[in-house]
Order: C-alpha cells, then structure tokens, then sequence
C-alpha cells in the first residue's frame, strides 16, 4: 500500500500512522518510507501532491518513485 501525503514533520506523520488509533491508515502498516521529497515552499509541494494524486501522476509515480 502506497500512501502521498503532505506535512511540514514527516517523522512525525510516521509515527502517528504506525500507533493504532482508529485513523484509517491503521492495521495497513507499519508503515516506512520509500521516497520522500522535501520542497522549498508549501506551494509547490501542495501542487505535486495534486498531481501524483491525478490520473497521470500515479502513472508517473508507479513508474518512478515504487
């Protein structure tokens, strides 16, 4: 199971996705990181989430980043 979020703590969001808490993501994990990409500014990181949230972004992220 893949996930693409965004957060400003990444260690963070792992933690909290790996305790059993009702979140949705719990009982999937324990969860790791395979690709993380820091960005400059929030809005570019907003936008590529956007995209490989979009059709042709999860094209290009199996491709590239699995």
């Amino acid at each position: 199971m893949y996930y693409t979020g965004l957060t400003s703590d990444p260690q963070e969001r792992l933690r909290a996705y790996n305790q059993v808490n009702g979140h949705h993501t719990s009982g999937q994990g324990p969860w790791h990181f395979d690709v993380l990409i820091e960005f400059a500014d929030q809005v570019r990181a907003v936008k590529f989430e956007r995209y490989l949230k979009s059709g042709s972004g999860c094209v290009f992220a199996k491709r590239h980043l699995r």
